[in-house]
């Protein structure tokens, strides 16, 4: 295991004071060029009780996870952070959330000119398919939320060995269904890491494997300059 903090650009080796390891990165694993990564992120929605951003990185055909990001920041800071975590681990493919702040994350990866962000596409009845960058999560009563996490609970009851980070572990604890038929945290209690973790899972098996030249091997031309609004 190894900590590095965001200085200036670059990751500067650190350790934790007093154990406390939220704003560093957490490394299990760096980066391998005969690999390929998915970085994910799910951004802090500025509730009253203090939410917090989480940042995954996980190898994007085995799922492993190799390094993990987790603090509160800005939306701006945020997409910076991905941009350099993704530098950190060959251009791979980011998925940050949309929602909220999130659009605010994706401008800075876009100004910053970050290449292989995710494109989703929106369709709508009666108008033209629209690509937009990042990933829509929705709420968990309309299906998108759901789905993710389903699926990354099937997957993690096979391959429980290959999650790293003690705290993802901990969070899924105290991960329920609600009364409502909502699914999510416990009063008290978070689940950025877990739908950072699930972001990571259901974009990595959809994508394809972004080249070295940082050209995509994905028709994006139809993806517009206001793509990720």
């Amino acid at each position: 295991m190894a900590y590095y903090m965001l200085q200036a650009g670059n990751w500067v080796a650190t350790q934790p004071i007093a154990g406390d390891t939220n704003g560093l990165l957490q490394v299990w694993k760096e980066y391998d060029q005969m690999k390929t990564f998915m970085i994910s992120g799910d951004i802090a929605e500025g509730l009253e009780y203090g939410d917090w951003d989480s940042a995954s990185v996980c190898d994007q055909r085995t799922g492993e996870q190799v390094a993990h990001w987790h603090g509160h920041t800005s939306p701006d800071k945020f997409g910076e952070i991905l941009y350099h975590m993704g530098k950190r681990y060959g251009d791979g493919w980011i998925a940050p959330e949309r929602n909220l702040h999130g659009l605010m994350t994706i401008t800075i990866l876009v100004n910053m000119g970050y290449e292989n962000i995710i494109p989703e596409l929106n369709v709508k009845p009666g108008e033209k398919p629209k690509k937009h960058y990042g990933f829509f999560t929705g709420s968990s009563k309309t299906g998108g939320k759901g789905i993710i996490i389903d699926e990354f609970a099937a997957w993690f009851r096979v391959n429980p060995d290959l999650i790293k980070c003690r705290e993802l572990c901990a969070e899924m604890l105290t991960f329920i269904n609600k009364a409502d038929g909502s699914m999510g945290a416990e009063y008290s209690h978070f689940d950025d890491r877990i739908m950072d973790i699930a972001i990571n899972n259901f974009c990595r098996t959809r994508l394809p494997r972004p080249t070295r030249n940082s050209e995509v091997i994905m028709n994006t031309d139809s993806i517009g300059a206001n793509a990720w609004t």
